[in-house]
């Protein structure tokens, strides 16, 4: 779970740092971990145990994914904590993780689009 909390935060910081927050970026980056770890989820399920994705498979894989994140991540404190757990990083490492950030969201697109091309 702490990897998701690391992109979490980062995720955030990029909204933020960009000027990209439109409402909150709390709630954005936690939109985009939701949809990735979705996106993993139908993967997992037809290259593992070749299920087809519906309309309402997807609804039933999508909404207990988003209820688990709102509980992880929306909490009043959680993304203080955050900051004071991962605003001294060194660059080097801020660089290296943040790579794997990109790398994670990468991975679950591609994995998702190339499931949805071989359900067809």
């Amino acid at each position: 779970m702490i990897v998701f909390y690391y992109m979490f935060y980062r995720i955030s910081k990029f909204f933020v740092k960009y000027d990209l927050e439109t409402f909150n970026p709390e709630i954005n980056s936690g939109g985009i971990i939701s949809l990735m770890q979705s996106f993993n989820v139908v993967a997992i399920l037809y290259f593992v145990f070749s299920v087809r994705l519906t309309k309402e498979l997807s609804v039933y894989i999508t909404l207990p994914i988003l209820l688990l994140n709102w509980v992880f991540f929306f909490t009043a404190k959680k993304m203080k904590e955050l900051e004071i757990k991962w605003d001294e990083e060194d660059y080097k490492t801020k660089r290296r993780r943040g790579l794997f950030v990109v790398f994670y969201i990468f991975i679950s697109v591609f994995f998702y689009v190339f499931a949805l091309n071989r359900m067809m």
